[in-house]
């Protein structure tokens, strides 16, 4: 049979005693926030909108796509410096910035809607096979490049090296259409010459 000394009855009465103070110290730290402020009310908003898009929009939609976008909507409505990469862009710019990365080694943009050399750089595989400043990257391994965005051509260029890319080059200056192989490498970003 298991006996209580009057100790322990005091000592389980100022426990519970704390018990129910920190309770009610939380109880009234919570009410404290004016319901308007409350960030379950305005995350219970955002759910029931996701779940009435999903439940009525008229075709399927990526749940991810959605999350994302609302998280890049919040992001842009603060500063220009604000910004929400998903996962993929995340690991991107990290690749971006690290000062290494497999791939051809040349600097691009969009000109007048084709993928457009600004220059190679200097020791890597796309200045080894002679490429110049605005000869337009017509195809990434057979896929167009007319109007495809720019960090879907960089991620199509780019991979591990010694993986082979196939390229259609139209130079400008000479009208003609070139057909390359190259072999991606390990391109070091120098930032100051």
């Amino acid at each position: 049979m298991l006996r209580r000394n009057s100790r322990g009855r005091v000592v389980a009465f100022v426990a519970g005693a704390l018990a129910m103070f920190a309770a009610l110290v939380l109880l009234q730290s919570a009410r404290a926030l004016p319901r308007d402020f409350s960030p379950y009310k305005k995350l219970n908003i955002f759910a029931r909108v996701l779940s009435y898009v999903e439940n009525n929009y008229v075709e399927p939609v990526d749940g991810n796509k959605l999350m994302y976008g609302a998280i890049k909507g919040m992001m842009d409505t603060l500063d220009p410096h604000s910004t929400f990469l998903p996962p993929d862009q995340y690991r991107q710019m990290k690749m971006d910035t690290q000062g290494e990365f497999g791939g051809l080694g040349i600097e691009v943009e969009v000109r007048n809607g084709w993928l457009t050399v600004v220059s190679p750089i200097e020791g890597t595989p796309a200045h080894r096979a002679g490429l110049r400043s605005g000869d337009e990257i017509r195809e990434i391994d057979g896929q167009s490049t007319a109007n495809l965005r720019m960090h879907e051509a960089v991620q199509a260029m780019r991979g591990p090296r010694g993986t082979r890319v196939r390229v259609l080059i139209f130079r400008p200056s000479t009208k003609s259409l070139m057909k390359l192989e190259l072999v991606r490498d390990l391109i070091k970003v120098i930032s100051v010459t």
